[in-house]
């Protein structure tokens, strides 16, 4: 009867046995590309690998533990307490952005978890970020709130779903107007909500000292648009998280 293969026994890789090399060619090749950061180094500074940039806007460690397993080769793993990685802006922009990045939160229940922020402070261009709000009102439920730094939060209205890895997206449109995408699916959108242009500094698993992430991020990405549908569908897919 020839050969027969049972489909049901199919064992999906994860970790570093995912197609990663295949990841980093595809985000490398995204128009309007700012800032890329693998984050599978084993020490040293996370470096930004976008070519249009490449060698200026890399990110200083602090904390962080480099070289363990993620969904898609080697991530950062981060204690909640005082890990980040800084790094000069990416742009001083609050349209036409997006923000990305594969992450997983190791406590649901843990308050104020930032995954990635653009910008900084308290004055006039305070930027924005994506965080996990689990412990902390405004709610204490897991939520996945976007930051305008020191003014307000924004509840999307999602609850982050376990401690699995997820991709996740922030896109502010042409005008401004934000969007969230988990896994490639939109959860969130706003046709009102506005956000502040950013300033100072740019981060990664931290806000400026206001939350901090309890968990891995690998293959974070910033790009001066809002990225297409198509383009966070094959993201996600290569991850073997669509």
């Amino acid at each position: 009867m020839g050969n027969f293969l049972d489909s049901t026994n199919i064992v999906k890789p994860k970790g570093l046995f995912l197609d990663s090399q295949g990841l980093f060619s595809y985000i490398l090749s995204l128009p309007d590309l700012v800032a890329y950061y693998p984050l599978n180094e084993t020490s040293g500074d996370a470096i930004n690998q976008a070519p249009a940039t490449k060698g200026t806007l890399n990110g200083t460690i602090t904390g962080a533990t480099q070289g363990v397993a993620g969904q898609v080769g080697r991530a950062y793993s981060f204690d909640g307490v005082n890990d980040q990685i800084t790094m000069d802006l990416w742009a001083a922009v609050n349209t036409n952005i997006t923000m990305g990045t594969i992450c997983k939160t190791n406590d649901l229940a843990e308050g104020r978890q930032s995954i990635i922020s653009n910008g900084g402070g308290s004055g006039g261009n305070r930027g924005y970020s994506l965080v996990i709000n689990g412990g902390v009102t405004p709610t204490t439920d897991g939520s996945l709130f976007i930051l305008d730094h020191f003014v307000k939060w924004v509840d999307t209205g999602y609850n982050w779903p376990d401690t699995n890895f997820h991709i996740v997206d922030l896109v502010l449109n042409s005008s401004g107007f934000p969007s969230i995408f988990v896994d490639g699916i939109q959860k969130y959108s706003s046709g009102s909500v506005t956000f502040s242009s950013a300033n100072t500094t740019s981060a990664i698993g931290m806000d400026l000292g206001l939350g901090f992430m309890n968990g891995k991020i690998q293959h974070a990405y910033i790009l001066n648009q809002a990225l297409a549908n198509g383009n966070r569908l094959k993201i996600a897919r290569i991850a073997r998280l669509a």
